[in-house]
């Protein structure tokens, strides 16, 4: 099956775009350098219309972006040894683009996704590390770690996760992951499990969901996507889906920035998006 992605328009500034992601708003904030050292992050609604902000430049190499209240937090997926343990590697701005405060979040990030009341979701790669009171260093993580705006640890997964592959934080205290190396679908509710399914999928890097559907990358290295339907066990349904553009070229669903039901992509500096809301209606029957 092939779906046809909505055109949003072009990026509304030329520059070189570092990053992208999906926030608790359902916006697209694109990470953008600027010069001077600063940087840029431009936030599209899917209604089609953009806000702009200038951020103060720093010495991090961000690779990361999210709306936090009114400004943003931008972070390194990496960390390094700093004086006394782990330095920081990630950067709070206020809404005029100031920096305001430095947090650790520690080394191997995957994904950083904030909600509307000030978390800050963190998932890490199976080399993901924060500083402990261990004396042979970092710590290993547990996978997936919420913290504060003030780089507190609020909660940490209970159980072993050796890699996130895919996160998508749908509300204040609603959440679902996938993760390595069995690859469970995890509903996580009130930073406890509500319910977890074993996928049909290994391998899955992106995941789009509402209600009880799903909409994930096929596989390891796939572009296509595959409906997932949850019930008393998760099973795939109808036929593999790729995506293209109005102008017919297809879009790998591997590259897709997603969060809730939003689907999110650019290519060649156009930007596209769907939402599974609205395309259920064609993917499940």
């Amino acid at each position: 099956m092939i779906i046809d992605l909505d055109y949003w328009g072009r990026l509304p500034v030329e520059g070189a775009r570092v990053t992208a992601g999906v926030g608790p708003d359902a916006r697209l904030y694109v990470l953008m350098r600027a010069s001077g050292g600063r940087w840029r992050v431009l936030a599209l609604h899917p209604d089609g219309w953009h806000a702009e902000m200038t951020a103060d430049a720093h010495d991090i190499g961000f690779d990361l972006v999210q709306p936090l209240d009114d400004g943003l937090i931008l972070a390194s997926s990496r960390s390094a040894r700093g004086i006394g343990g782990m330095a920081p590697n990630a950067v709070i701005y206020d809404s005029d683009g100031r920096a305001v405060r430095e947090i650790v979040l520690g080394g191997g990030i995957a994904d950083m996704q904030t909600t509307a009341g000030g978390g800050i979701w963190v998932s890490y790669h199976d080399q993901g590390f924060f500083p402990g009171t261990s004396t042979r260093g970092p710590l290993h993580l547990p996978g997936l770690i919420l913290f504060d705006r003030n780089g507190g640890i609020v909660f940490r997964f209970p159980e072993a996760i050796v890699e996130c592959y895919s996160l998508n934080v749908t509300g204040e205290h609603d959440l679902w992951a996938y993760c390595y190396p069995e690859f469970p679908i995890l509903h996580l509710a009130d930073t406890g499990i509500a319910r977890q399914w074993t996928s049909p999928i290994q391998g899955a890097q992106t995941m789009a969901i509402w209600r009880d559907v799903l909409l994930m990358q096929a596989g390891y290295g796939s572009g296509e996507a595959r409906v997932v339907k949850l019930g008393d066990r998760a099973e795939i349904i109808g036929e593999p889906v790729s995506f293209r553009t109005a102008d017919r070229r297809h879009v790998p669903g591997s590259q897709a920035y997603t969060r809730g039901d939003a689907m999110w992509f650019i290519l060649d500096g156009e930007v596209h998006l769907l939402s599974l809301r609205e395309r259920l209606h064609l993917l499940v029957k």
